[in-house]
């Protein structure tokens, strides 16, 4: 196995020399760990002047250089460097330039592989909150499909099942809001009641959130909205997905709110919050909604939130 690259011996190709040999297109290897000094690498061509004042003042016991790697011939120890003829020899400031482009493009090369990795550990990161996300959302469908299957006969266990999918939800929103965004998005088409029912509460919870609610009536609110359709459970299927509803069709939808009102009422266990959200969840802000026409502030906030979520 070859040194490391902060090694006291030298590597393959490299011999010793000291600090009165450093001139600018001379390479050099500093046997220090990279982290003792300011340079980006620990083996490089001298660029400039400035580079031999620093290395010099770290009085190193030992330097190593490679002379393949030199772009100008090594001086002997001891040796002063060559006084300028003016005759225009600019041999040596050529081969300086060029070792200062090789190292500003492994600079760059290496600032590249730097964000390259900053890059995927970002996405790694990314793609664990969404699982995570993805995982609660999966537990929370199944849990509110079972609650709701299940109200009208247990209201009570149904209630508790949805007031521990608001909290869970609650919490895992606070958390990471941005999760939940994205996770609302990608399941913007999942068919079903659970599904919908998650997807206006994950809103509401936003807005709610964004509304400076405190995290008892974000969860309030949270309850409010995976029962809002509650009422739907004792209307026909078939007039549910039908877009095309006729007068007394659409007359017996728009009992769904105080159907469900009713019954979540009759458990005795849900807040008034809870409640406005079932019942008023249709109202319209220009009061053309329904069960009751309410219209601006008139309308509970859980309601507000909840029917903007619903929209």
């Amino acid at each position: 196995m070859p040194p490391a690259p902060d090694a006291v011996t030298p590597l393959e190709g490299e011999i010793c020399i000291d600090a009165s040999q450093l001139r600018p297109g001379v390479h050099v290897r500093l046997p220090v760990p990279w982290i003792e000094h300011q340079f980006m690498f620990n083996s490089f061509v001298i660029i400039d002047d400035e580079q031999v004042r620093l290395i010099a003042a770290m009085k190193l016991p030992q330097l190593f250089c490679d002379p393949r790697r030199c772009t100008v011939p090594l001086p002997q120890p001891g040796e002063a460097p060559a006084a300028d003829d003016g005759g225009g020899d600019h041999q040596a400031q050529r081969a300086v330039e060029r070792a200062a482009e090789q190292q500003r493009l492994a600079a760059l090369a290496a600032a590249g592989i730097a964000e390259k990795h900053e890059r995927s550990r970002v996405m790694g990161e990314l793609r664990g909150r969404l699982d995570k996300a993805q995982q609660h959302y999966l537990s929370a469908a199944r849990a509110v499909g079972g609650a709701i299957k299940g109200f009208a006969r247990n209201p009570r266990e149904s209630i508790k099942q949805v007031a521990e999918v608001s909290a869970e939800s609650t919490a895992a929103l606070l958390a990471d809001p941005d999760s939940a965004i994205v996770l609302i998005a990608e399941k913007a088409h999942d068919d079903g009641h659970a599904a919908h029912s998650l997807s206006v509460m994950t809103l509401a919870l936003l807005l709610g959130k964004q509304a400076g609610l405190p995290e008892a009536a974000l969860r309030a609110l949270g309850i409010g909205a995976l029962l809002h359709d509650i009422g739907k459970l004792a209307i026909n299927p078939a007039i549910l997905r039908s877009d095309e509803r006729n007068r007394h069709e659409e007359a017996l939808y728009q009992t769904h709110c105080r159907c469900g009102f009713e019954q979540a009422a009759r458990a005795g266990s849900l807040s008034q919050p809870m409640l406005d959200a079932i019942l008023h969840h249709h109202e319209r802000f220009d009061g053309s909604g329904f069960p009751d026409r309410q219209s601006g502030s008139a309308i509970p906030l859980a309601a507000r939130m909840v029917a903007i979520a619903n929209r």
